[in-house]
């Protein structure tokens, strides 16, 4: 019996008491290559010519997809990065992001070096200096492929749970105790 108190018979297998059974070597086949999905940047730090592509892209004729096949990554690394510099260019999180460029500790610069080299490309490309009305229109997000795409595969998670179990799972509303 396992600690939630049900039984190996209780979880709808059925009961196979047969030995194991040996795959004769003859029958027995080679994993074939399997070719790596991930993009050939992925995880490498972002470096300046990159974070200033990705902030100068035009939502009107550039996504994250097409973005992030031009500079070998993945379209959530990208969407990071923009979204982030729509939030320092909002003026959003200011206390929390300001302290880390500016922290003597080498361990918080290490972990938010994303967010200091963006902020850093900011204002060497002079969009820190603009008016805040220009500071706004700058900021928006690029063309999406889909409403609940985060670029995480958490859509991609809920599809499949959706298809396991017929239901979405239940998420907490804002407000719910």
């Amino acid at each position: 019996m396992s600690k939630r108190g049900v039984t190996p018979a209780g979880w709808g297998l059925p009961d196979d008491h047969d030995p194991p059974r040996v795959v004769p070597v003859a029958d027995r086949r080679a994993p074939t290559v399997i070719e790596p999905s991930a993009p050939s940047r992925f995880g490498a730090r972002l470096t300046e010519a990159e974070i200033e592509r990705i902030i100068r892209a035009n939502p009107d004729t550039e996504s994250y997809q097409s973005l992030a096949k031009e500079l070998e990554r993945t379209p959530g690394a990208v969407r990071k990065v923009r979204v982030w510099a729509g939030h320092i260019l909002k003026g959003e999180y200011w206390d929390s992001w300001w302290s880390w460029v500016n922290s003597a500790d080498a361990r918080v610069r290490s972990r938010r070096h994303d967010v200091i080299m963006i902020h850093h490309v900011l204002e060497k490309i002079g969009f820190l200096a603009l008016p805040v009305v220009e500071q706004r229109r700058l900021a928006r997000e690029l063309p999406q492929p889909g409403g609940a795409w985060r670029g995480d595969r958490t859509s991609q998670a809920l599809r499949q749970h959706r298809l396991r179990t017929g239901s979405a799972p239940a998420t907490k509303k804002r407000g719910d105790a």
